[in-house]
């Protein structure tokens, strides 16, 4: 072996033992790797844990943190250029940076000190000599110190992803403003039928054409989307013959290589936690530790606000609150822009300076999108001063019952979660978790006016009064970001529940088997495929008789497809195809009507993309609404046909012409998508990963596409990680995989060696007694 001052390079992939002379840390720690990467680190007190949990972070995911520190500060412009521009002015102006700042002050000292130690960890690394991964190199950019407010804004980061309220809001305004009402309340789900028109101008709709942009854009680089969210299931013991409570939890997140998560088994002198850790975050977030078992899906609560804002015409530095004229909070950020290549041709950019106006309720979204006619602010609970998020969190790690796990959870502000929960005395449990606000006036469906008092928020739901469930009678828990509450629940949660598809089947799975449940059941379960949303819509479907030998073929094949999404299904590519193209056919025509503009194309997309089945099947069986072309006695025949030949003319084009090979993996494809190289020609090949898979957004096994023209069905969102865990007095089961692989170095075998595992739900087994090692053992000494 070859030892430098400091550091050590690993020669081979065979090296058994590694050293680093760290600072930092009271005793040496050892960091046990097994063959998948997977590490165990053993550390004499919690604090060199976490320290060590740093330093892992930065070895295997140092472009990650680094990528993910500059997309939540608004800092990606410095090493992408121009292209990033946006993206970095919408981030200041949100402010999750400043958000992070005031989050530090309000923490304990306990968790300041956790944070400090996995920053120190992160640090000790970057000042090593080992050679950063190859974005570093071909970017030409180097890593500044981690600090402890870098952790709480990836946090925040992940409470952005998870909250997406405000576009609802977004669109709801759109359509009121621009939609007949009758249009209107088919396609904006949970749309009211006396809708205000909040607003009366026609600088509105390039407002919100600016925002679907900008939302657009988000979600090109992960942060956002319609069907994030999760699956979580927990049952009883009495389920499982008396062998122990099993949970069972895969979150879904815009997919990325690397994932978002990274395997880890955490002890020290109290510590003792294993399961998923956020690459930025020094804490489990789903796992378990001796005694406990939890997992999270996202409650899809309504956490954010819009206000319009009146801004006084003789002082624009003034809006009013309360009847008066109050200043705008300002501040100044400069964002530096990366000359464009090569720079011997390309002038150098100056720093682009932004005035980020804020209100006493929040910053001032509409400046992001250069429009000012209408000023919109955002009230966000994440942007709270006195966030303790983290806090509960770290609590959560050390938990050992039921009263723990609440208390920990009561001071988690943001994101707001769905927590589930099994313990080794065979209990199991259901706690709702974060601020949720309380509103005089509306339910969150529109931007509300900001100067009107009665607007305002009034509070937070009481922790006490969340939705809870703890050993419930009938045995199991299963939340799918499905609706928590009834109409009994005495405060409003949000209207954009995902619908209850995913749910009901995973309660169907449950209550089918006869013979006591095991955890294979639960990997079955996990990877199941059948889209109970696609009933009714294909029922009408199958109405249609078909008009030329072809169709007559493709719809056959529709009437004995069984609704699964499996990946060698033919009647899912079908469906799928001919849903897309039915869509179109039915609303383009009604929009342009209602609409008579072509300027806002990003939201006109946004209300057809954003239909359902269920939706577009209720239109076209209509009796009272003339939605196509043909007569109402014909259904939509005009439409049904010539979407079908466009869906058969699409499948054919991409899969040839024997209909029996248009199988939905071979169309449809899950990319994990590598931020930047992915839209860089020849490094796209190198850094991402993409295969043939199966699914729907509303199965179990979710998977959400998009339509590419030439490449087909994408899909860039689902399941992040699995895991399952069963857990008794004697002993816990953990079974987990990653999405990608542990490493996020683009040579590394464990970059992407579990990307067809994952999809062919092939485990791995953890022993909590750390047996199966390891090929790589590295000790941190003082």
């Amino acid at each position: 072996m070859l030892f430098l001052t400091g550091s050590y390079i690993f020669k081979n992939i065979d090296v058994k033992e590694a050293y680093w002379l760290s600072e930092g840390i009271t005793e040496p720690v050892k960091i046990i790797k097994d063959k998948q990467g997977y590490i165990t680190i053993n550390a004499k007190s919690d604090y060199d844990a976490f320290f060590a949990l740093g330093f892992s972070h930065a070895r295997d995911r140092l472009w990650q943190l680094e990528l993910q520190r500059r997309l939540a500060q608004g800092r990606l412009s410095e090493v992408l250029g121009a292209e990033a521009l946006q993206r970095d002015v919408w981030m200041r102006t949100v402010g999750l940076n400043k958000a992070a700042e005031l989050a530090l002050h309000n923490l304990s000292s306990e968790a300041r000190a956790v944070l400090e130690a996995y920053a120190n960890g992160i640090n000790a690394y970057i000042k090593t000599d080992i050679a950063f991964p190859p974005e570093f190199q071909l970017l030409d950019i180097t890593m500044s110190e981690w600090q402890p407010q870098d952790s709480l804004v990836i946090m925040k980061l992940l409470s952005l992803n998870l909250s997406g309220t405000m576009w609802s809001e977004v669109v709801n305004m759109t359509a009121t403003e621009t939609l007949e009402p009758k249009l209107a309340q088919a396609i904006i789900e949970n749309y009211p039928n006396d809708a205000p028109v909040v607003v009366s101008n026609q600088e509105i709709l390039n407002q919100a054409d600016g925002l679907i942009q900008t939302k657009a854009a988000l979600e090109e680089i992960g942060v956002g989307g319609k069907y994030l969210g999760s699956n979580a299931w927990v049952v009883a013991d009495r389920f499982t013959e008396g062998t122990g409570p099993i949970l069972a939890n895969d979150p879904h997140l815009n997919l990325q290589i690397p994932a978002p998560f990274y395997f880890t088994h955490l002890k020290g002198s109290k510590l003792d936690v294993q399961g998923m850790t956020l690459v930025g975050l020094p804490v489990v977030v789903f796992g378990h530790n001796d005694d406990i078992t939890w997992g999270v899906t996202n409650m899809m609560a309504d956490t954010q606000d819009l206000f319009l804002e009146q801004v006084n015409g003789a002082d624009a530095k003034m809006y009013k609150e309360n009847g008066e004229w109050k200043a705008f909070d300002v501040r100044r950020e400069k964002i530096y822009v990366k000359q464009a290549f090569p720079a011997s041709l390309n002038p150098e950019f100056k720093p682009v300076e932004i005035d980020v106006r804020s209100t006493v309720r929040g910053p001032i979204i509409s400046d992001a999108t250069n429009f000012v006619d209408n000023v919109i602010s955002l009230r966000w609970t994440a942007l709270d001063a006195n966030d303790t998020s983290f806090d509960g969190f770290l609590k959560l790690n050390y938990a050992k019952n039921w009263e723990q796990f609440r208390s920990s959870l009561a001071m988690v502000g943001s994101p707001s979660l769905n927590f589930l929960y099994a313990d080794k005395n065979n209990n199991i449990g259901y706690q709702a978790v974060g601020k949720i606000p309380q509103r005089q006036n509306g339910e969150g469906q529109f931007p509300l006016p900001g100067w009107n008092s009665t607007n305002q928020w009034q509070g937070y739901i009481p922790f006490r009064e969340l939705p809870m469930s703890f050993n419930p009678e009938k045995g199991y828990i299963v939340s799918a970001n499905n609706k928590i509450v009834g109409s009994e629940y005495p405060y409003f949660i949000s209207h954009d529940w995902a619908p209850p598809y995913r749910a009901q089947r995973i309660e169907a799975l449950i209550a089918s088997k006869s013979s006591p449940l095991t955890i294979e059941d639960m990997i079955d379960f996990q990877g199941d495929t059948l889209d109970l949303s696609a009933q009714k819509l294909v029922q009408l479907l199958t109405q249609y008789e078909g008009d030329s030998v072809v169709h007559k073929q493709a719809v056959s094949i529709l009437r004995s497809w069984d609704l699964d999404m499996g990946a060698d299904s033919v009647g899912a590519a079908i469906y799928f195809s001919w849903f897309r193209h039915l869509k179109q056919k039915v609303l383009a025509p009604q929009l342009e009507a209602s609409w008579h503009r072509t300027s806002q194309a990003n939201v006109f997309d946004h209300f057809i993309n954003n239909t359902s089945a269920d939706q577009l099947a209720s239109m076209i069986s209509s009796k009272t609404d003339n939605w196509c072309a043909a007569s109402q006695s014909s259904r939509c025949q005009q439409e049904l046909s010539s979407s079908l030949s466009d869906a058969i003319d699409e499948l054919s084009l991409l899969l040839g012409s024997d209909m029996e090979q248009w199988q939905w993996g071979k169309v449809h494809k899950v990319v994990y998508q590598h931020v930047p190289f992915s839209n860089m020609n020849m490094l796209d090949s190198i850094f991402e990963r993409r295969v043939g898979n199966g699914g729907s957004p509303n199965t179990v096994n979710v998977a959400s596409a998009d339509f590419v023209e030439t490449e087909g069905y994408i899909q860039s969102s689902g399941a992040s990680f699995r895991q399952i865990t069963q857990i008794n007095e004697s002993e816990i089961k953990h079974l987990h995989m990653n999405s990608t692989g542990q490493s996020g170095i683009v040579f590394s075998p464990a970059y992407d060696d579990v990307v067809e595992p994952f999809l062919n739900l092939e485990f791995h087994r953890s022993s909590r007694d750390s047996t199966e090692v390891s090929e790589t053992i590295i000790n941190l000494k003082k």
